[in-house]
């Protein structure tokens, strides 16, 4: 019994040993070498080029002598249609100014809003009183609903007597004018009051141009003496932008690309490659075109954007958490108190160390996942917590 007890004593110090230094061993591996983790991000990274450009139209500039008063800015019109209106003196143009403020005024009036609105509010204060049997209150409920009414009441006569003085105002005021011209088009398209002598320069210009001529096209100004404004046609505009050459090698003609407007012109569009020209100091001119936002775009002249050339989504990690052998290229998520291995694709490396990354086929590595990224020899299925 002695030698049985003395051996299964000697086997449990045996264990107990192994135990403590098995512990003891990671305690000093996790001291001198602590487990350091980030967080799985998901990563949106572009590549982008820095533009600067005009934006052509087909447009023609309209002239006209006296007191003139565009009434169709920003517009499209139809052929026939009237976009400024001729004043023979100051006095017409005063009058014609406070003609549209009193129809203004009167249609304010009209479409008005809900005069009761208040009382509605207090009867239904005073209904969910009732409901929840919450009667202390119930004198200020039905004085709110009183005030309520009062109010609403005066408000209608008195809107009444304004929507009437104002009428008879207008009558007024329309018998005063008799010095006011119409002026119209002959051909549909948007009216912008922008002019800036540049008016002359069409797209058909912009075939073939290098930076320095596509410049020339805009330093002579014709004298914007006598307009009144311009007429935009067609459906389509165009914005021809210097690139470096060895980013416009990246695109081709007629390839859909996005546009992201920064400078005199914020909004980001889908547009064509209409040309891409010949390389001239390491630059070059590209002509893109859309058909969308034409009326937004008619005041505007020149524009700084960002071309959009690749854009791809992956999780953010840092380059030290990637591993690399002859097994493949993988990354360690820890799982519980394990290590565990996901075999990954890096598909690009961005800013000070980092990597977008995406799990390999067949692996499933998602956002919010542990990423090891210092540990000591690991394997998978270590243990490191």
């Amino acid at each position: 019994m002695r030698r049985s007890n003395a051996l299964i004593t000697a086997v449990s110090v045996i264990l107990l040993a192994a135990i403590l230094f098995y512990f003891g061993a990671n305690a000093i591996d996790s001291f001198l070498n602590p487990l350091g983790t980030t967080i799985a991000v998901e990563y949106t990274l572009e590549d982008t080029v820095d533009v600067s450009g005009y934006i052509v139209r087909y447009e023609e500039p309209m002239t006209g002598s006296g007191i003139i008063s565009p009434v169709a800015d920003g517009k499209k019109v139809a052929a026939g249609g009237v976009v400024a209106v001729t004043y023979s003196s100051e006095e017409d143009l005063s009058v014609a100014d406070e003609i549209i403020e009193t129809e203004q005024s009167i249609a304010r009036l009209e479409a008005g809003g809900d005069s009761t609105e208040g009382a509605s509010v207090a009867v239904s204060e005073l209904a969910a009183a009732v409901a929840a049997g919450d009667l202390g209150n119930l004198d200020n409920l039905v004085y709110n609903i009183e005030i309520n009414i009062m109010n609403s009441a005066q408000a209608e006569s008195d809107s009444e007597e304004e929507l009437a003085s104002l009428k008879v105002r207008l009558e007024e005021l329309n018998a005063m004018q008799t010095g006011a011209v119409p002026v119209t088009t002959d051909k549909s398209g948007i009216f912008s009051t922008a002019v800036d002598g540049l008016e002359a320069v069409s797209p058909d210009m912009l075939t073939g141009l290098t930076p320095e001529g596509l410049q020339a096209l805009f330093q002579s100004p014709a004298s914007i003496s006598g307009y009144f404004g311009k007429l935009v046609s067609g459906t389509t505009w165009y914005f021809a932008a210097v690139m470096p050459s060895e980013r416009a090698a990246e695109f081709e003609a007629g390839e859909q690309v996005t546009v992201e407007f920064t400078k005199n012109y914020s909004d980001t569009v889908d547009m064509t490659i209409e040309e891409i020209g010949r390389d001239s100091g390491g630059q070059c001119v590209v002509v893109l075109s859309s058909s969308r936002g034409l009326a937004d775009v008619a005041p505007v002249r020149t524009a700084d954007a960002e071309v959009l050339i690749s854009r791809q989504t992956g999780l953010s990690v840092p380059e030290e958490a990637i591993h690399s052998d002859d097994t493949g290229t993988y990354v360690y998520i820890l799982m519980g108190l394990q290590a565990e291995r996901v075999d990954i694709e890096v598909t690009a490396m961005f800013g000070d160390g980092m990597c977008l990354i995406g799990p390999a086929e067949g692996e499933t590595l998602n956002e919010g996942a542990e990423i090891i990224v210092r540990a000591r020899n690991l394997y998978d299925g270590k243990v490191v917590r």
